[in-house]
């Protein structure tokens, strides 16, 4: 292949990976049924109606940002994921006791997934009891498949090809 191809190759991937990724995001704000950010210490509930043979997913991140003189983050919370009649779906407590430091500011951040498939029409019940850190977001989708859950990642690892690619034809050139 030669060097001309090489470079048009490795940008047409880039510009390719940069426009997948914000279609690929427009396409999973497409599913998004709720979406809210508990940023307070205690018990928040979020109730999701859902409908019968309809797949739901539900997603957590939760983050700790500590600066200044606190030397260590840390995040703990637990998440239970209800239907109306009280049966326990998902329960999870989350924790994250390390903390990675960039920039002077130390970040301790964990992460959950579940998905279920609802076998009538119900309201499920979430509940996010956050004892420390700073917030937790909640994220539910309704008929996301796993491809689009997973896609922007795999569009992130495409623009890293393709920055290789054309990488490596710069050092040809230039060396």
């Amino acid at each position: 292949m030669s060097r001309r191809t090489k470079k048009v190759v490795g940008i047409v991937m880039m510009v390719a990976a940069a426009v997948g990724f914000v279609l690929a995001n427009m396409n999973r704000d497409e599913y998004s049924e709720a979406s809210e950010r508990f940023s307070s210490l205690g018990k928040h509930t979020k109730e999701i109606p859902v409908k019968a043979g309809e797949h739901y997913r539900i997603a957590l991140w939760g983050v700790d940002e500590e600066t200044g003189l606190q030397t260590w983050a840390s995040l703990k919370t637990t998440v239970t994921v209800t239907d109306s009649a009280g049966k326990v779906l998902h329960e999870k407590e989350l924790v994250a006791t390390e903390s990675k430091e960039t920039g002077g500011i130390r970040r301790a951040q964990i992460g959950d997934e579940f998905g279920a498939l609802a076998d009538r029409d119900d309201a499920w019940v979430v509940t996010v009891e956050l004892t420390e850190g700073d917030h937790v977001d909640l994220e539910v989708f309704r008929g996301l498949s796993d491809l689009g859950n997973v896609l922007p990642g795999l569009i992130v690892i495409l623009f890293v090809v393709g920055l290789v690619v054309w990488l490596r034809n710069r050092a040809e050139v230039d060396g």
